[in-house]
């Protein structure tokens, strides 16, 4: 174990040599040489990012006009118009009195998966194999929403 004297020292000694290592790099940063590469560096990017002036971008546009599309959608209540068909995200939940019917009112397996979750229902599904799909079909959609759409390939 080291003395205090000597880690202190250690310190003071680092924290000088940290010190000039970072004014060297102060000086390179604010150097002649630095400067001419960060001006040409500049000049380049201006120059790469030019070569897309010509090119129209209509992002905003399109992610308004799927916006009102998914809206559409909803209203109207279809999933697929047009050859497009809208993508959901659905959240889940497994129906305890549907779970507890498939179990004949087991009470003690249904307790073992109180707080009912998909990852537990499908551990419990390895107790009882014979009853893994009905088990299974207690989870329900509980809500979705349109997040995308999977448009037909151009022809």
């Amino acid at each position: 174990m080291f003395s205090l004297d000597e880690i202190s020292g250690k310190v003071l000694a680092l924290r000088e040599r940290k010190q000039q290592e970072d004014n060297q790099r102060a000086e390179i940063r604010y150097g002649p040489e630095w400067c001419s590469l960060d001006a040409q560096i500049e000049e380049l990017t201006k120059k790469r990012d030019s070569l897309f002036e010509s090119v129209p971008n209509s992002t905003e546009e399109y992610q308004a006009a799927e916006a009102e599309l998914i809206s559409a959608f909803k209203e109207a209540g279809v999933e697929e118009h047009n050859g497009i068909r809208a993508s959901y995200k659905e959240w889940k939940a497994v129906n305890a009195a549907q779970l507890l019917n498939v179990l004949d009112g087991d009470i003690d397996n249904f307790m073992a998966v109180a707080s009912v979750t998909q990852v537990k229902l499908k551990e419990l599904c390895k107790t009882f194999p014979e009853k893994k799909q009905p088990m299974m079909d207690c989870v329900e959609v509980v809500s979705r929403e349109i997040v995308g759409f999977a448009f037909p390939s151009a022809a």
